[in-house]
């Protein structure tokens, strides 16, 4: 029996390495799988719609980065009783959400104390009755 030898392959490499990169700024709140981690472009000029699809842990999660005395006007709009979304400071001590709702309409402002990355996670509720695959969501970002 011989020994084989595993080769690194360029693209393998970058890509764990950029993965490496992203983790420590994504530490305190871990993705569920088929998640995945978008930024949003700052700064914002105007209102910017986030809208999509989620279901049972599976869709997009943003990363607002938001600087000391910014305050930001979230509008969420889901179409299903079964849909939420949480905001959470990326560098907040305790795991405790800024903003939390579920299924009605919300308008909510929200001010930066210290200058960090604003965790948005839309979610499809895991204890719902099964009501099909999912469902789209709105959020509006405006700055204030």
């Amino acid at each position: 029996m011989t020994a084989k030898t595993f080769r690194f392959r360029p693209a393998l490499v970058a890509l764990a390495l950029g993965l490496a990169a992203a983790a420590p700024a994504f530490a305190a709140y871990e993705l569920y799988p088929g998640e995945r981690l978008q930024g949003i472009a700052v700064p914002l000029k105007g209102p910017l719609t986030l809208s999509g699809w989620t279901r049972e842990g599976r869709g997009i999660v943003y990363s607002l980065p938001v600087k000391a005395g910014e305050s930001f006007r979230f509008r969420f709009k889901p179409r299903n009783n079964f849909v939420g979304l949480v905001v959470f400071d990326e560098q907040g001590e305790d795991e405790e959400e800024l903003f939390s709702v579920q299924g009605t309409e919300a308008d909510k402002v929200l001010k930066a104390e210290t200058d960090t990355s604003w965790i948005i996670r839309p979610y499809y509720a895991r204890m719902s009755p099964r009501r099909g695959p999912g469902a789209p969501y709105s959020i509006e970002i405006i700055p204030e």
